[in-house]
């Protein structure tokens, strides 16, 4: 039977607000999904069940959250017009069409039916990132080289007190030539895929603070993305990173959805979105 567009609701299944923090939502989940498979339920308990992690997948990613708001508040906007019935850009399946799979997003015929992926972002740069970042580190990494070589010949001369200067400006050399060689092998390497959650998000000012950098761990490594990739995952999110090996330089990252099963079944290099 065809659901009306309040009963699959994800906020109304889950019964909480549109402001509710995701440990309430987690929580109604945990209550919902007990109460649906004591067997006290009644005869419809398995299909409440289904609806509920539905909902729960929607609102447990702030991605997925938000993409269904922004088609609720433009359906809202638009009661009397065109609505979800007409399949425009954003709109959400109210009806049984899409595998039974409440929630699913509809999209123009130029897109594939059901959105099992998002173009998160794409660095057309990446290339030109490593290049500055081998012209930025390599002139460096030789001055502070012909630095080193003050205290080194200092500490040779019998001067004890040139060993502080010595290691700070021996650090400061590690450092600098370590981001040139990683950023000149990146440029004689080719980019490699990684899928997997996201663990954490930060941000920090890189090297002598000379740029802001943004970051993404997933799989225990840790990416560097641009900003406009930076804010759009979050924690817990399925992700998938094309970068370069060495700086971890993102190209291309994709937001995953759908279950264990049929992200595995995905291939295994970045599947293409269609414009």
């Amino acid at each position: 039977m065809t659901q009306s567009p309040v009963e699959r609701d994800p906020y109304t299944i889950l019964g909480v607000p549109r402001d509710a923090t995701r440990d309430a939502i987690r929580q109604a989940h945990r209550e919902l999904s007990a109460y649906y498979a004591s067997g006290h339920a009644g005869d419809d308990a398995e299909q409440r069940l289904d609806d509920v992690n539905a909902a729960y997948e929607v609102l447990s990613s702030p991605s997925r959250r938000r993409s269904y708001d922004r088609v609720r508040d433009r359906e809202a906007s638009a009661a009397g017009g065109g609505g979800a019935g007409e399949r425009t850009p954003l709109a959400m399946s109210t009806s049984d069409e899409d595998d039974h799979e409440p929630f699913a997003m509809s999209w123009p015929e130029r897109r594939e039916q059901k959105f099992r992926y998002e173009l998160v972002g794409e660095n057309t740069a990446h290339r030109r990132t490593l290049l500055r970042m081998v012209l930025m580190y390599g002139p460096l990494a030789v001055g502070a080289l012909a630095l080193f070589m003050v205290p080194l010949t200092a500490l040779i001369g019998g001067t004890v007190g040139a060993v502080i200067p010595l290691i700070i400006v021996g650090a400061l050399l590690i450092a600098l030539t370590f981001q040139a060689t990683m950023a000149l092998r990146d440029l004689r390497s080719r980019p490699l895929f990684t899928r997997g959650e996201v663990q954490r998000t930060w941000s920090k000012g890189g090297l002598l603070w000379f740029f802001r950098s943004h970051f993404v761990m997933v799989n225990r490594q840790v990416f560097v993305v641009p900003p406009e990739m930076w804010v759009r995952v979050g924690e817990g999110e399925m992700v998938e990173a094309h970068h370069w090996p060495h700086t971890r330089t993102v190209i291309r990252m994709l937001l995953l959805h759908g279950s264990d099963e049929e992200l595995a079944a995905l291939d295994p290099e970045s599947p293409t979105v269609p414009l």
